[in-house]
């Protein structure tokens, strides 16, 4: 019934069109009216603009879910003449005949349509009769497609060529230059800006609570120690705080970090072997506050700030690596220039020359390990001989 009730719309769609149904009427009553208003609005614009469509589609719903007023409204409207075309969708036509009964309301469709309805049934038919009765508008619509298909596949044959010579697109940062970069920049501060604001503003938050000041204290020389002999780095709220402001903590990525190291922070001090209930305490609110902040930036920061701030350092930091991967092959291009400009050239080389040299200079060095051989048998003789 929807696809039948589809293609009278289609086909009719020099028509103007009103939906009724409990969607619509919410959506116009947004507005402050109640949907016997809206109802009454939308029934008034469709007779000014008749000939016209009602459109309702689930006409049982809508009548089992309706108020008594909204019903009352629509068959007081629908009871009256005009060439407005009521068109509704339902599983069942013999319920909207009898839509009215035991309601408390009068009537169904023959009462308030005055017998000019058309009721189309599907639900006895076969599948087979339902897909022969769509058969010719299935075969239009695979002609047109594959007639489609044909004309799309000329049309890119015919332009392969052509759009094979198109130069690349530049890149967003070739193309980002001037004051455009320079605006660029600028909005991108302006978010980092404010997410920092933001955080900051959290971290003061958190100091001003009593049941967190044992973190907002900070670490002394033998904790801090101690936290650098196990591998943690020691972190207090402050820490954090200072972070932030130095713009060393500028995501809420790096936010959430810095919480799980308070924790391990946390766990070293308190944590051990033979620490008290008060010790155990203080480590189940550390993770408390750190399941605090992971909540809250989800929550409690724009998505759009958060998103926002993770593209522009994720990029920076791919630009920072990519210089000073430049920075460093041009560096070891000039050691490698300077030790070729010092090493003096001769073009003028005798290999078999240079090759009788390096056997000599060998040669010598074995007769030298072989005499000092000699020499420390010698001193070892006389020696036992002494004895």
């Amino acid at each position: 019934a929807g696809l039948v009730a589809r293609g009278l719309l289609h086909d009719l769609e020099s028509l103007p069109c009103f939906a009724i149904g409990h969607p619509d009427l919410l959506s116009f009553a947004g507005g402050g009216h109640s949907p016997e208003e809206a109802l009454v609005k939308i029934v008034c614009e469709a007779r000014k603009l008749a000939p016209s469509i009602l459109y309702l589609p689930g006409w049982e719903a809508w009548w089992s879910t309706s108020s008594y007023l909204l019903r009352s409204s629509f068959l007081s409207l629908m009871a009256t003449d005009s060439d407005v075309f009521f068109l509704s969708t339902g599983e069942d036509a013999a319920n909207l005949s009898s839509s009215g009964e035991g309601s408390g309301d009068q009537g169904g469709e023959s009462t308030v349509f005055d017998q000019n309805v058309i009721s189309l049934r599907f639900g006895d038919l076969p599948a087979e009769k339902k897909m022969a009765a769509f058969e010719d508008v299935l075969a239009a619509v695979r002609d047109e497609g594959k007639a489609s298909h044909r004309a799309k596949a000329k049309e890119e044959g015919a332009s392969a060529a052509a759009m094979e010579d198109l130069p690349l697109a530049p890149a967003e940062e070739q193309v980002l230059e001037g004051k455009a970069l320079a605006l660029k920049l600028e909005e991108e501060e302006e978010n980092l800006r404010q997410l920092r604001i933001i955080m900051r503003n959290q971290i003061l938050k958190l100091l001003c609570e009593h049941r967190y000041r044992v973190f907002s204290e900070p670490l002394d020389e033998g904790e801090r120690k101690e936290c650098e002999e196990k591998g943690v780095v020691g972190t207090d709220l402050l820490q954090i705080l200072k972070k932030i402001d130095r713009k060393e903590v500028a995501s809420t990525g790096a936010l959430v970090a810095c919480f799980g190291d308070l924790v391990s922070t946390t766990e070293t001090l308190y944590g051990g072997y033979g620490g008290t209930n008060d010790d155990a305490k203080i480590v189940s609110r550390s993770h408390a506050l750190k399941d605090q902040m992971e909540l809250w930036v989800k929550t409690g920061v724009p998505k759009h700030l958060s998103e926002s701030s993770e593209e522009i350092l994720k990029r920076r930091g791919e630009e920072e690596r990519k210089k000073a991967e430049a920075e460093e092959k041009m560096k070891r291009g000039t050691r490698r220039q300077r030790a070729s400009e010092d090493l003096p050239v001769d073009i003028h080389v005798d290999i078999e020359a240079v090759a009788r040299q390096l056997r000599q200079e060998a040669n010598q060095k074995k007769r030298e390990q072989a005499l000092r051989e000699q020499e420390e048998e010698a001193a070892r003789q006389k020696e036992e001989e002494v004895e």
